[in-house]
């Protein structure tokens, strides 16, 4: 459990810290001053600072994990961006054998105020078929912020929506858990 006070962030043994100085984990339940939980399952590299109550400022790159329950079935799941910065690649980890085709994976946004065309970046995760099974890992590359669809999708603020999409392409009912990586720079 962390906890979030004005003066910083309280480890788990308890020890104040303002500035975490080396990559952090937080995963679980964190609960914060003035009553606000959350539930965080996010991997942060080059530090998170906390100057208020209100404000978690932070520096670095923050790996949030969705898990995909079917990536052989087409669907879209949904989450909520915990920071404000760029989505600069995404990374996959499979939970056992896929077969028959590749599935693909997607990062989309919607415009705000919901409705309309959803946006689709342009660079995706192929999850391969071949030589596939559990713990199997994939990447997509660095996003390209000279792409029109990539920059429209991958510059997020905090408590923005995005939805990770598979196209189901794939046969054999698998998990894919999926790590958006956001980075305070695009590069």
């Amino acid at each position: 459990m962390a906890t979030l006070t004005a003066l910083g962030i309280k480890s788990p043994a308890g020890g104040d810290l303002t500035t975490f100085l080396k990559d952090v984990i937080i995963k679980g339940d964190a609960t914060f001053e003035e009553g606000f939980n959350a539930k965080l399952d996010m991997i942060c590299s080059g530090g998170l600072i906390a100057d208020k109550v209100d404000e978690v400022k932070w520096r670095g790159t923050v790996n949030l994990r969705v898990r995909i329950a079917d990536v052989s079935t087409a669907e879209y799941v949904s989450f909520v961006v915990p920071v404000s910065g760029y989505v600069t690649r995404i990374r996959t980890v499979l939970g056992g054998v896929i077969t028959v085709a590749d599935a693909t994976i997607h990062l989309c946004s919607y415009p705000s105020g919901g409705g309309g065309e959803i946006h689709v970046a342009s660079t995706t995760v192929t999850v391969a078929n071949a030589a596939s099974g559990a713990g199997i890992t994939h990447d997509s590359g660095a996003f390209d912020y000279t792409d029109a669809k990539d920059a429209a999708v991958g510059s997020v603020a905090a408590g923005d929506r995005r939805d990770i999409h598979t196209d189901g392409g794939s046969t054999d009912a698998q998990t894919l858990d999926v790590f958006i990586e956001i980075s305070q720079f695009p590069w």
